[in-house]
């Protein structure tokens, strides 16, 4: 699904443009998955930019 919307890179879903009620709704999982998410993609990006692997 991400790969639809062209979110390719951690650093777009540490950005400040994504929410977690989006993520949430992209991706159909409940809002606290969709926060951790979101917080393990801002810490992995802190430590560098990873692009996000191919499915």
């Amino acid at each position: 699904m991400l790969k639809k919307l062209k979110i390719f890179r951690l650093s777009q879903l540490a950005s400040d443009l994504v929410k977690a009620t989006d993520l949430q709704s992209w991706l159909g999982i409940n809002l606290g998955t969709a926060i951790l998410i979101m917080q393990y993609a801002k810490e992995d990006f802190e430590m560098g930019s990873w692009p996000l692997p191919d499915t």
